[in-house]
């Protein structure tokens, strides 16, 4: 009996001491499987692996970029000073023009706290044909904010489109490439406070006239128009605005050439080249052709004519648009003009800008003007 409690009692021993050990080695492995597993937890604030950067948009070779938008900057230090155009910024120095290509801030079709004021102007001119019958000149005059009779500007006379009309660059609604509807009497106000380009005049001068014997307005000719331009237009702007020139007379004019300007859009191009250019290149130095281009031949040999082939030439503007159907008119007549005269030089006094996506309207052509008016006069 005492053999066999003596015996159970170191089983028991044996068993207690096998569940000891078994016990802590348990307790060893949890201690060495707790940081491992730690380690697995994410953490409280993980750092996110950064994400590869786009790649950039492949173009073929030929295939036309999209230029960048030329948005003025006024400021390197404050970059939203071009977007919001103020008359009371200071002078910068003197600067190079800056083109846009595709867009212009919205800001500069804004209405601006300090506008020009405009004047309506109709001119009985006599028809050349018909000495006894007269056409009407109509223009809509665009003065600058501050204008004064005191002071000497520059003039610039704008001649609108086929079925446009003398209100078509001061006080008609056009609408932008980003759909606001702006008048451009509105961008002559913004740039001129925003310094690019001085105080000028602007004359809407319109192409067609009422004529009563076909009972309605029609375009008249070339010599017709530059007569109306030489005899008429002209000494009227001399002889009533405070312009370089002293007296509306031809010698007056002449000697002013340099401070007046025509340009013109779609057929107004046309006149502006061949009324303008042709027929009145000793009463004017300064031309914008955008969209249109016709019989440059003539135009290029009547300013290398004799009479005329000393007679500088201040600035030529001319420019269409990527999906504009004058384009190829437009380059080809630039090109006629400025290779016919050692008096242009390409990006000096001499300029043709193509707008990206542009069309046949006013939403790119209000761009052309934005650029022409850096670098005239």
């Amino acid at each position: 009996m005492r053999k066999s409690a003596g015996k159970a009692k170191r089983t028991g021993m044996l068993i207690l001491c096998f569940l000891f050990a078994v016990l802590g080695i348990l307790l060893f492995l949890r201690q060495k499987a707790v940081p491992a597993a730690q380690s697995l937890q994410p953490e409280d604030d993980p750092v996110q692996p950064s994400l590869p950067t786009e790649a950039e948009a492949f173009t073929p070779p030929g295939e036309k970029q999209s230029p960048e938008p030329a948005l003025i900057n006024l400021s390197a230090a404050s970059p939203e000073v071009a977007q919001t155009p103020s008359p009371l910024l200071p002078s910068p120095t003197p600067r190079e023009p800056v083109f846009a290509y595709e867009a212009i801030p919205d800001s500069f079709y804004r209405e601006s706290e300090t506008r020009g004021f405009l004047q309506e102007v109709s001119l009985e001119v006599p028809n050349l044909e018909a000495p006894e019958e007269t056409f009407n000149r109509d223009m809509d005059i665009y003065c600058p904010y501050g204008y004064s009779e005191d002071k000497k500007y520059n003039v610039l006379i704008l001649i609108h489109g086929g079925g446009g009309n003398c209100y078509d660059f001061t006080r008609t609604a056009h609408e932008s490439t980003s759909g606001s509807y702006f008048a451009m009497r509105d961008l002559y106000d913004n740039m001129i406070n925003a310094h690019l380009c001085e105080k000028l005049i602007v004359v809407s001068l319109s192409s067609a006239s009422y004529y009563p014997a076909l009972g309605g307005s029609w375009d008249v000719s070339f010599e017709q128009f530059a007569s109306d331009l030489r005899t008429a237009v002209l000494p009227y702007l001399a002889e009533h605005f405070a312009t370089f020139a002293e007296s509306g007379d031809e010698a007056d004019l002449a000697s002013a050439r340099e401070h007046f300007g025509i340009g013109g859009v779609s057929n107004g191009a046309l006149f502006a080249v061949n009324a303008g250019m042709t027929r009145c290149f000793d009463l004017i130095g300064n031309f914008v052709v955008l969209s249109g281009n016709s019989h440059p031949h003539e135009a290029a040999l009547a300013i290398n004519s004799e009479d005329w082939q000393d007679l500088p030439i201040p600035c030529f503007y001319a420019g269409s648009g990527w999906e504009d159907a004058q384009q190829t008119n437009s380059i080809r007549g630039y090109q006629e003009i400025r290779n016919s005269t050692d008096r242009l030089t390409e990006g000096e006094n001499c300029f043709y800008v193509d707008i990206a996506y542009g069309k046949h309207n006013y939403a790119a052509w209000v761009i052309q003007i934005y650029n022409a008016l850096q670098v005239l006069f």
